[in-house]
């Protein structure tokens, strides 16, 4: 299942027309800027908390036409986890497996790989439903110089 926008809706900026390097998109995928890129890539485990981020709105059949939500820190996403839900993770950082799944295997990942940390559970644990909030997705790192 795709992340799934949970509020608050003031934080909630679509922007349109952004160029992705491939057709395989879907909605519901997060969308990576990496350093010096002029054309968003799709989120997996490699990707870095300072990238630039968008979740995929809507999708049109043309690499330049996609809308996407672009991720701010202070903002909630229904995300799916590789693993059952639990409460235990909640407060633990996460990477992605995919553009749609992030790893929730009960382990608080402190690399800059983590993307997104768990707030919740939603519905039952073999759901696999997780409440997340995205970590800086400003672009930049202030550590990296």
């Amino acid at each position: 299942m795709p992340f799934k926008f949970r509020g608050p809706e003031d934080l909630k900026k679509v922007e349109r027309d952004t160029t992705v390097t491939s057709d395989a998109v879907a909605v519901g995928d997060v969308l990576y800027l990496t350093a010096g890129a002029v054309s968003y890539a799709l989120g997996n485990s490699t990707g870095t908390q300072f990238w630039h981020k968008k979740i995929v709105v809507t999708r049109v059949w043309s690499t330049a036409d996609v809308e996407g939500i672009v991720v701010h820190p202070g903002q909630l996403w229904e995300a799916t986890g590789s693993e059952n839900s639990t409460l235990a993770s909640d407060g633990d950082r996460m990477i992605l497996t995919s553009a749609r799944v992030v790893n929730n295997s009960a382990t608080d990942d402190t690399t800059s790989l983590a993307v997104v940390i768990q707030r919740g559970v939603i519905g039952a644990a073999a759901d696999k439903k997780l409440l997340v909030q995205f970590l800086d997705s400003s672009g930049f790192s202030i550590v990296a110089g």
